[in-house]
């Protein structure tokens, strides 16, 4: 299929598909966006703060998946972003989360004047911020300000793409009247191998994400003992990448195993009696419940678990939000294996109709035909206007720093430039 028509993916790291359910889903997309064009993805960040770690060493592997693709890597020198929008012209471009779109917006309206800026959501970051307020991870000014940066940012973009249905009405709520693409986390089906199972509980997620963390240690420090009460060889096997210093030490707790970050989930899912998903706060659809339903495994989760899948508890899955809930859930499902294989197989079958690859091909679509053919007129500034006054009255609120006042008078100048 040619390939004529160029598009720019601008994200905060390189996507690594094997760290998060946010990657997967993204590489997923770029797979059929690169069949329909050619793709340039570059970074927002200087590379050397974006990588730490484990995914450090990595860095190659991810850019040969990416070369094989047929996209090009921007990711060297101070800002590769810059460099790819200087060096050509797009007919879109695309921006994983909120923050990276704020970052580009007044350069690609600058230097790609026909060009829409479209924004992955990834989930709705103020949710889950005024969720986290409760229990003490984040301030609620500090929620108060992403929530206004992040609105204004999903009105000033031409769409908006969000992985549920419910963050979509969310945005409707807000009068957000800028375009919508609701695609869903993307992971393939798993047949579940028939076989005898230890009572092994599984937990996986990757830690630079505040909600796990506080998820598995509420689990481990209130409802583990509960659970081990009742059944005594239970085991809970903890995987994710960069655990902080806080999980690594649960693996002194009794029956727990903190095994960080494996390359393939698959064999520790087939291997779980029950996969279990305690986040106390988030938001949006969340990968360690897809990827569990996907696999045919029952899932005990909280009601943030289960957002975005308008599942039936005690049909698809298992919710509980109390610690005395959650350890019964538990140890219902490891002391009847008949029960759990039924949840498996409905909850399966109910993820493959969301989060399916022949499902989620259409909104896929949708959003690169709008990213492909959809022009932007050169005397369309709208957006300017808005973020003026925008800036304005986040300042005199006392949401934003007064500093901001400064980025208005350079947008109004932009503005005033425009309209000539």
């Amino acid at each position: 299929m040619p390939r004529e028509k160029r598009v720019l993916v601008v994200v905060p790291r390189l996507v690594a598909p094997d760290m998060s359910s946010g990657d997967r889903r993204l590489f997923a997309i770029l797979v059929r966006l690169a069949s329909r064009c050619h793709v340039d993805l570059a970074l927002s960040h200087r590379p050397e703060s974006r990588y730490h770690g484990l995914l450090q060493a990595r860095v190659p592997h991810y850019k040969r998946m990416l070369a094989e693709l047929g996209i090009d890597v921007w990711a060297d020198g101070w800002s590769p972003w810059r460099q790819a929008l200087a060096t050509h012209r797009y007919v879109g471009v695309l921006a994983e989360f909120f923050y990276v779109a704020h970052l580009l917006l007044p350069e690609v309206r600058r230097s790609q004047l026909h060009c829409p800026l479209v924004v992955d959501s990834v989930d709705l970051h103020y949710i889950r911020q005024r969720r986290a307020v409760t229990y003490g991870d984040v301030g609620l000014a500090e929620a108060e300000r992403t929530q206004y940066l992040e609105l204004a940012v999903y009105r000033a973009v031409d769409a908006v793409v969000v992985v549920t249905t419910e963050e979509d009405e969310i945005l409707r709520h807000h009068d957000i009247m800028t375009e919508r693409f609701v695609i869903p986390n993307i992971v393939p089906l798993r047949a579940r191998p028939a076989m005898l199972r230890d009572p092994e509980v599984l937990f996986v997620g990757a830690f630079d994400h505040c909600p796990n963390v506080d998820g598995v240690l509420w689990f481990v420090n209130e409802i583990w003992n509960m659970v081990r009460d009742r059944v005594p060889m239970a085991r809970l096997r903890i995987v994710g990448s960069n655990p902080p210093p806080a999980v690594l030490e649960l693996d002194s707790r009794p029956g727990v195993d903190v095994t960080g970050y494996v390359p393939d989930t698959g064999p520790y899912l087939d291997q779980a009696a029950v996969s279990i998903a305690p986040l106390r706060y988030g938001a949006g659809m969340k990968g360690k419940v897809t990827e569990a339903l996907a696999a045919g495994v029952p899932v005990v989760t909280t009601s943030i678990g289960a957002e975005g899948f308008s599942a039936v508890n005690g049909e698809h899955l298992l919710v509980a939000n109390s610690a005395g809930d959650f350890a019964a859930a538990v140890v219902k499902t490891l002391q009847d294996p008949g029960r759990a294989a039924r949840l498996g197989e409905a909850g399966q079958a109910l993820v493959a109709g969301i989060c399916g690859l022949d499902a989620v091909v259409v909104p896929i679509d949708k959003m690169i035909d709008f990213l492909l053919d959809r022009p932007i007129p050169a005397a369309s500034c709208g957006w300017l206007s808005y973020w003026c006054e925008y800036r304005a009255k986040a300042v005199a609120e006392g949401i934003l720093r007064s500093s901001s006042k400064l980025e208005g008078r350079q947008l109004v100048k932009r503005l005033r430039y425009r309209q000539l």
